[in-house]
């Protein structure tokens, strides 16, 4: 049994507690371990599949605000690296910046943290750059502990705060845009409607200015975080909305009537973010047992989806 102290910031601390795993089960799929890396936690995925990793070094016995390196991940689940010629504090969130929209050269990895131990509390956002550089981008005392990052369909980059404050930037000083009720994770649709899920167990819906349209689209998820994720489209994943609910270990399908299916069970309970890879597998980060996961479709699921596509071909 691996038993890590994982600090959720300033409003909350959580014993998270990795148990001999259960078995995973995704009717259809395969679930399998891609790649062992420390301590991570928020995961990015750049357009040649190529992986980073923030990192919370609770996991290796240190302290959450610890500056430590991230995690470079290759294609294939291998070599995982450091990243960066510095460590960063505190460096939860990372964000690949594929065409330098808040980072001054193109391919690199935005990292975001804050320097703990003394008032104020001082957040930053870095750039590493390819060549492994760091930009200093801007550091703020505005922000309490970033500790998520999405960029939406225009460039602009959302910055979620650990009090659920959600703040935008298009690489200057960032704006307050919104708060969310509770601390809470979030990810974006395709019309850039931000979907949060919160420690209450409600997903809510928020459009890009922040105006709240939806303040329960989803209900009864439990207490308890739950990482969000739509799919990239297509036969296997749809654009249907993703949830790996921690306190139960299911992973669930939300249609666009916020009707919830579990369609997988036995997940680990400090899974603590996943994305889908320009693969269309869905990858998750497990902090307690420092590894990803990836979720693929066994072969007779892509059969299955061949001879049906077929079929409907003839028919028309």
């Amino acid at each position: 049994m691996k038993i890590k102290l994982r600090t959720m910031g300033v409003a909350s601390v959580a014993l998270l507690i990795s148990l001999p795993a259960m078995a995973q089960v995704v009717p259809g799929f395969i679930v399998e371990d891609y790649a062992y890396v420390a301590d991570p936690v928020n995961l990015t995925i750049a357009p040649d599949g190529v992986m980073y990793t923030g990192r919370d070094n609770t996991g290796s016995g240190g302290t959450t605000g610890d500056a430590v390196k991230i995690h470079r991940i290759g294609v294939g689940g291998a070599p995982v690296v450091e990243y960066g010629v510095a460590p960063l504090s505190d460096p939860d969130a990372v964000l690949f910046d594929a065409y330098g929209w808040i980072a001054d050269t193109p391919g690199s990895v935005l990292v975001a943290g804050a320097v703990h131990g003394g008032l104020p509390i001082i957040s930053h956002v870095s750039g590493i750059r390819p060549d492994e550089t760091i930009q200093d981008i801007f550091a703020t005392t505005t922000i309490v502990n970033p500790n998520y990052l999405m960029f939406d369909g225009t460039g602009r980059l959302l910055i979620i705060g650990d009090l659920g404050d959600v703040w935008q930037t298009t690489g200057a000083e960032p704006t307050h845009l919104f708060d969310m009720p509770v601390p809470s994770f979030a990810t974006l649709n395709a019309n850039d409607d931000v979907y949060s899920a919160g420690n209450d167990g409600v997903i809510r819906i928020y459009d890009s200015f922040g105006t709240l349209i939806d303040d329960s689209f989803v209900t009864g998820l439990g207490e308890g975080f739950t990482n969000l994720a739509f799919g990239p489209g297509g036969g296997v994943w749809g654009t249907y909305l993703y949830g790996l609910k921690r306190a139960t270990g299911e992973l669930i399908r939300i249609d666009d009537l916020g009707n919830v299916t579990v369609i997988g069970t036995g997940f680990d309970t400090t899974t603590y973010d996943m994305q889908f890879g320009p693969d269309g597998a869905l990858y998750a980060t497990v902090f307690g047992q420092d590894k990803v996961i990836r979720i693929i479709p066994e072969p007779a699921t892509l059969t299955l989806m061949l001879i049906g596509g077929l079929l409907l071909h003839r028919r028309r």
